[in-house]
């Protein structure tokens, strides 16, 4: 049986924070979650805090990509997902001990293409509340019409991607090299195709 959630993450020289990335995803209410790690050639030890991560938890896979790109390593890992919906969470990043289970049951509740929440950002010891769409309340549907009127599609891995949905409309990563506006385009195929 599938799990509920496929959680890519991508890392390349993430050392001081990837113990506190996968930690977060370790520690999620929702059991049910398989944790899908891409590393692309990590020279900082990385790679080796993930195989470490893996031997401690069965839902830790972690998989070498032989190319320094964000997009080819998300790629991957969509590949790779089992699960009915994906999340990617950036490896420099960590997500409170619920997030997935609130966001899973309203993608499941509403029959959501996609859901999103809302983040902070820490800088210099402070922290910056940022919302999907500051124009839009929270917890409130809206329809793919209103998310390509706004166009304020951002921070991709804040959100949960049902699978069917990626898979029926081939919404992917562009390939290039390094990891600069690799999201742009998923986030505009997402907003164009969702309903």
């Amino acid at each position: 049986m599938n799990s509920k959630v496929s959680v890519i993450m991508p890392s390349l020289n993430v050392a001081p924070y990837i113990s506190e990335c996968v930690d977060s995803v370790m520690r999620q209410t929702l059991r049910d979650i398989e944790i899908i790690c891409i590393d692309a050639g990590s020279t900082d030890g990385t790679l080796d805090i993930l195989k470490r991560f893996a031997e401690r938890d069965s839902r830790i896979q972690v998989l070498n990509s032989d190319v320094k790109s964000y997009g080819y390593q998300v790629n991957l890992g969509l590949k790779a997902a089992k699960s009915d919906y994906i999340a990617i969470l950036e490896t420099d990043d960590f997500i409170d001990a619920n997030m997935y289970e609130q966001l899973l049951l309203i993608a499941e509740s509403n029959r959501a293409d996609f859901v999103r929440a809302y983040y902070y950002d820490h800088r210099n010891g402070k922290d910056f509340r940022h919302d999907f769409m500051e124009d839009i309340r929270i917890n409130t549907l809206i329809t793919g019409i209103e998310i390509r009127e706004m166009s304020k599609l951002r921070s991709i891995w804040s959100a949960l991607y049902k699978k069917e949905f990626l898979v029926k409309n081939n919404i992917d990563f562009l390939e290039t090299p390094g990891a600069s506006f690799q999201d742009t385009s998923f986030a505009f195929k997402i907003a164009v195709c969702a309903q």
